[in-house]
């Protein structure tokens, strides 16, 4: 027996299921009907006032079949509807589960998923600027009550910071400490942390005599796990560097250099400015910014 026979009699036996006759029950009963009195009137045994009134219940039949079909119709396009909600929900679940898994799986004390850290040059001389970070931090493991900070200027004469601030104010510098023969800056968060915990803040330094030789740089080093990076560097209206150029250092000693004239950065409320952004850039990735006046 063919291959092609076999298929057919499986297809007529599978129309021929309860589950589908249950399914087409009205129309199959309708078709049947109207076939029936087709074949009785030809024959003149149904007069015409009875096949004009089985035709018009055919007809309403019909009406009902189309009706429950269209009916399903849009059931089953609101269904779809809803499909994209749910894959983005499904999604946002699976990727909350990876960040537990990494977060439990992390030797990190917490990861950052947001880090911008801009340094705003105000006085034309560069003796006065501002050092701004605003930091998003999800913590990796138990009872975290502090953490530090570290940035590398260079360039002027002996600087020196002011008014450190930290925005909620529950935020305190509490001492200084040396790990891998660099200084880093000890903060209290006031209060304790569980992984998983999200603490979002802002920290501003007042920076005098800084930034006052004709070459000056700052650098940035990714050192925890971050998301996104934001760095920027901007100078007074009356103040324009020479030139400016951005090197990039990568963990493998690969490095990119970017040029750029004075007359050639952008400028935001008059102000030039460089800016650049990374997403998740890797460790010991660096950015130094140097700049003539």
């Amino acid at each position: 027996m063919s291959t092609s026979l076999e298929t057919s009699k499986r297809s007529w036996r599978d129309l021929a299921s309860r589950e589908v006759l249950r399914e087409y029950a009205d129309p199959l009963a309708t078709l049947v009907a109207a076939l029936v009195f087709a074949f009785l009137a030809g024959f003149g045994i149904v007069k015409q006032e009875l096949l004009a009134a089985v035709t018009l219940g055919v007809l309403a039949a019909v009406a009902a079949v189309m009706l429950r079909q269209r009916y399903v119709i849009e059931q089953a396009k609101q269904s779809f509807d809803l499909v994209p909600g749910h894959l983005a929900e499904v999604a946002a679940a699976v990727a909350k589960i990876e960040r537990t898994v990494e977060a439990l799986s992390s030797s990190d004390a917490y990861e950052i998923l947001d880090h911008e850290a801009e340094w705003d040059i105000v006085a034309s001389d560069g003796s006065l600027a501002y050092g701004r970070k605003h930091k998003k931090l999800r913590f990796n493991q138990q009872d975290i009550v502090s953490i530090y900070e570290l940035t590398e200027t260079s360039g002027g004469r002996p600087g020196r910071v002011e008014d450190w601030t930290f925005d909620p104010n529950i935020i305190q510098k509490v001492g200084t400490l040396s790990v891998g023969g660099e200084d880093h800056i000890l903060l209290s968060l006031g209060t304790r942390y569980q992984r998983n915990d999200e603490l979002d803040y802002t920290s501003t330094r007042t920076i005098r005599d800084l930034f006052t030789d004709d070459q000056n740089r700052v650098s940035h080093r990714v050192r925890e796990r971050t998301s996104r990076l934001r760095l920027r560097v901007a100078w007074p209206q009356d103040a324009t560097p020479r030139h400016v150029r951005i090197e990039e250092v990568m963990p493998g000693g690969d490095a990119k250099v970017e040029e750029f004239k004075g007359s050639d950065l952008q400028i935001d409320e008059g102000r030039p400015f460089v800016q650049r952004s990374y997403e998740r850039p890797p460790r010991d990735h660096k950015v130094v910014i140097t700049w003539w006046r």
